[in-house]
């Protein structure tokens, strides 16, 4: 090959190897501009993406600022709120003023739900609000008493113990707090069957005390005001427990009340027993014997009489202080009794002597010596001049002149011959109901009346004298 060749074909060689050269220069360019187009779309897509994240947290919390929570208490609207959390800071809340209005036991029911809603903006309250919102919807339970009179429910108080005094208090009025010694109380209790329960009721429903007083009738008063206070809390208590039955009867018994104006009447009824012992007068009987030395239609009595006296002992049973029962249980005989003995006169009365002719001498002596004992005081059983009883008198004075006169008045009467009082001489006897004197002539007589008083003259015919005038004798 010549040199011409030789220089052509390195010629044609090295324009391969230039093309070659040349195109993997132009490969290698093209490569590293693939590259960077390629990193910088990768840079570009990171930004993009970084910003539409940023905008779509940006757009999402702009959005959620239109939105607020809907609370709901047992399904009842309390208000509108940002963040549930102010939903459990009023719980919070709620559950202290509970506590310190009602005590550690007080507890309430709620079911709260939220809802996410648009708008509201000017609704939303604090969390103060909230809570009293709650407080308002809320019903606060918490342990209480309940009384059962004779399986009925009655009232509602706090506690057990409050129920015990206010059954001490309802038996306060009918404890004896001095007993006499001839009284004993075997038994003081409530005549109904008295329970207790305990359970959860609504705070609303517990009664004050003033309100149980009125449902029990302590401490009444017959007005008004006791029938209002009492209906009322009738009414709360019928609610609470749901007994409509006895508030229906309760109010009848009210009605029945105001018509008749009778006396309040207590749900309870206080027994009080007691046993008595006392002493008892036992009456005498009357007897009546006959007696042949009395006349006809005299009496005398033989024995007075004399009560007797036993023991009884009784038991009286009180209901609210009044007795409604009485029993005796047991009687003693002490000291029996002396019956009274009357003695009846059987004997005939004699046939009156007719009246002696008049005296006047012996008349006018008598009166003269009467009247010389004028002043002479009264005394019981008397017959001298240290004292007379009115047939004392007059027999002192007659047997003086011989004349024995029987002692007593009754006698007297009989003794002498009897004379009309249109017959009356001075000296002679006259006689009234348990009483004798000396007729001295001008309707006048002289006589010892009475204790306390003196032998003295008075008229037979004053309005005393006249209304028990019996009779006039001369007896000589």
């Amino acid at each position: 090959m010549d040199t011409l060749e030789v220089w052509h074909e390195i010629k044609r060689k090295a324009k391969e190897k230039y093309r070659d050269v040349r195109n993997l220069l132009k490969d290698k360019i093209k490569l590293i501009n693939i590259k960077n187009i390629v990193e910088h779309k990768q840079f570009r897509r990171i930004t993009i993406i970084s910003i539409t994240f940023i905008l779509s947290i940006s757009s999402l919390v702009y959005y959620n600022k239109g939105f607020s929570q809907e609370i709901n208490l047992n399904g009842e609207n309390i208000g509108y709120v940002k963040k549930l959390d102010m939903v459990d800071e009023a719980l919070e809340l709620v559950e202290l003023h509970i506590r310190q209005d009602h005590g550690d036991k007080a507890f309430f029911q709620s079911e709260i739900t939220s809802q996410k809603v648009r708008g509201h903006k000017k609704d939303i309250i604090k969390t103060e609000e909230l809570a009293e919102n709650m407080k308002s919807l809320i019903e606060v339970y918490k342990p209480a008493t309940i009384l059962k009179v004779d399986g009925e429910e009655i009232l509602i108080l706090e506690s057990e113990s409050m129920v015990e005094a206010l059954l001490e208090e309802a038996k306060s009025p009918y404890i004896m707090e001095e007993v006499e010694a001839s009284i004993e109380v075997v038994d003081f209790y409530i005549k109904e069957d008295i329970e207790f329960e305990e359970r959860d009721v609504l705070v609303k429903n517990i009664l004050s005390l003033e309100e149980a007083k009125s449902i029990l009738g302590i401490n009444q008063e017959e007005d008004e005001t006791y029938f209002a206070s009492r209906d009322r809390a009738m009414g709360k208590v019928s609610r609470a427990l749901g007994n409509r039955r006895r508030q229906e009867n309760t109010s009848q018994a009210l009605e029945e009340e105001d018509e008749e104006n009778s006396e309040p009447v207590s749900l309870l009824n206080i027994i009080r027993v007691e046993k008595h012992t006392n002493i008892k007068e036992i009456s005498f009987k009357e007897e009546e014997v006959k007696d042949s030395s009395l006349y006809k239609g005299q009496k005398k009595v033989k024995e007075k009489g004399k009560k007797g006296k036993k023991e009884v002992i009784s038991e009286l049973i009180y209901s609210n202080g009044k007795e409604i029962s009485k029993e005796i249980l047991d009687e003693v005989v002490i000291e029996e009794p002396v019956n009274k003995v009357t003695l009846i006169g059987t004997k005939s009365r004699p046939q009156p002597k007719p009246a002696p002719t008049y005296n006047g001498e012996l008349g006018s002596s008598i009166v003269a010596t009467a009247r010389h004992y004028l002043g002479t005081p009264y005394r019981s059983g008397g017959s001298s001049p240290a004292g007379f009883d009115c047939s004392g008198f007059t027999s002192y004075v007659y047997k003086q002149y011989g004349v024995n006169l029987p002692r007593t008045t009754s006698g007297q009467l009989a003794y002498g011959g009897r004379i009309s009082k249109s017959e009356l001489k001075p000296g002679d006897l006259v006689f009234f109901t348990r009483h004798v004197g000396i007729y001295i002539g001008n309707g006048n007589m002289i006589h010892s009346p009475v204790p306390g008083k003196r032998v003295e003259i008075t008229s037979i015919y004053n309005a005393y004298f006249k209304s028990r005038y019996k009779g006039a004798t001369r007896p000589y």
